[in-house]
Order: C-alpha cells, then sequence, then structure tokens
C-alpha cells in the first residue's frame, strides 16, 4: 500500500512568490545550453534518475533542490531525501543524526530554506527534510520521497545500487567523476558509484543525464571560474610532484 502524501506546503492564503522570508537565493535559470538540459529532465517525470556530472560552480546543486521543493510544494512527494557520503569519524560526535551531519548538508539545507519558505529545524521535525547518512541508508524505504545525492562521486557502486533500490519517487544526482577532483583512487579508476551508474544504466529510458564540462556552464563569481579553469587541469601534476 502506497503511503499516504502530506498535503502541500504551499498556503493559497499566503502570497509566497512574492512576499519572501527566506529571499537570499533566487529561482535558478537555465543559462547555457548544458543548463537548459538539465532543468527539462529535472521537469520531466519520466525521468525517474537525473544525473549532473560537472565542473563546481554550474548550478547542479541548487538547481535539484529547486525542482525537489517545487515537488514537495505541489503535493506530488511527501519530502526530500538528502544523501551524503558521511563516512568519517562524525559518528563518535554526541548528538542525533540531523546534529552529527548538518556541517555537510547545511548548503542543501538553506536552499531548501529559501525555496520552502520554511526554516530548516521546522522541516527536518516534521520529516520534510530527511539526512539520510549512506551508512545507514540500507533497508530503508523512501517510497512518495525524492532523493538528492550531492558528491556522487565519493560513492561506491554498492552504495550507489543501495540508494537506487530505496523506492523513491525520482533521484537527482550530482557529482563530478573528474579525477583532478580527488585523491581517491576508484575516483581516478573509474570504479566510483557515479561512474558504475552511468555504464550500467546509460540505456534506460528512466535516466537522464546532462554533463557540465564547458567554462560557460560555471555560473558563480567570475572569480570562481578562473579558480577552476586554471588551477583544476595543474592539480594532478602539482599532486605528482608532491
Amino acid at each position: 500500500m502506497s503511503k499516504q502524501r502530506k498535503k502541500p506546503l504551499r498556503d493559497n492564503d499566503q502570497d509566497y512568490d512574492f512576499k519572501p522570508k527566506f529571499d537570499r537565493y533566487d529561482k535558478p535559470q537555465p543559462i547555457t545550453e548544458n543548463h537548459r538540459k538539465y532543468h527539462n529532465l529535472l521537469k520531466d517525470s519520466s525521468k525517474k534518475i537525473v544525473i549532473c556530472n560537472g565542473y563546481a560552480g554550474t548550478s547542479k546543486s541548487i538547481s535539484s533542490m529547486y525542482y525537489a521543493c517545487q515537488s514537495v510544494l505541489n503535493g506530488e512527494t511527501r519530502g526530500i531525501v538528502i544523501v551524503k557520503d558521511m563516512h568519517d569519524s562524525t559518528g563518535y560526535i554526541p548528538g542525533t543524526v540531523e546534529e552529527k551531519f548538518l556541517p555537510k548538508v547545511k548548503q542543501l539545507l538553506h536552499y531548501a530554506e529559501c525555496f520552502l519558505q520554511c526554516d530548516y529545524q521546522t522541516l527536518l521535525n516534521t520529516g520534510t527534510i530527511i539526512i539520510q547518512p549512506l551508512a545507514y541508508l540500507q533497508g530503508m524505504d523512501y517510497t512518495d520521497y525524492i532523493m538528492v545525492v550531492d558528491e556522487a562521486e565519493l560513492i561506491t557502486p554498492e552504495m550507489m545500487y543501495c540508494i537506487c533500490s530505496r523506492g523513491a519517487t525520482r533521484i537527482f544526482i550530482n557529482g563530478d567523476t573528474n579525477p583532478m577532483q580527488s585523491t581517491a583512487r576508484h575516483i581516478k579508476q573509474g570504479k566510483d558509484g557515479l561512474s558504475f551508474l552511468l555504464q550500467t544504466m546509460e540505456k534506460s529510458h528512466s535516466l537522464g543525464m546532462v554533463t557540465m564540462d564547458k567554462e560557460e556552464d560555471i555560473v558563480r563569481d567570475p572569480y570562481i571560474r578562473e579558480v577552476i579553469v586554471n588551477m583544476q587541469p595543474k592539480l594532478e601534476e602539482f599532486k605528482r610532484g608532491k
């Protein structure tokens, strides 16, 4: 039996569009052809798994959170499950799961505050937002939820399989498989979970994928574009020389 969905968060008595309480972030707008392709995939409900692979600063995370929040506001899903690899020693820090892992997902929560017009603590308390560390994902059922997966290049193939089999209505996956982005050996060898997903599901009609691989796709402050374009190609050479 399907779980009963929550009623839409959007209140007809409130002018949501013109009286924002959390107004730090504007609605993400597609600028380049790759952006437009990504936004179209996020809006296409037939694409159950949407992957954006590419540079930092290309609006991957904010775009995926915006469309996930719209799905919640429209009553199409119960909420959003934020998934991120958290394999370090945070498990020894006192506190709840949310308190331990909050620093790693705080940016995504800020996006949610803006687009849902609600403070993140309320969103967590009501279950509208669920923070889901990978270590505790196995056995969970997220039917009627949207999953937003960040930094997917750090996820192993085994855990990527686990993510995709949790029953989520849709899954938005963001990452950067460029080996110069990390020192992790499995990424350099193409054995990360994002590469595994692309290789095994590339012919599926339920999957949509876009690669942000052009300089103009980087839409943060121009100096960020300069940092990525100039520093990233030299990272591997620098690491070899250490």
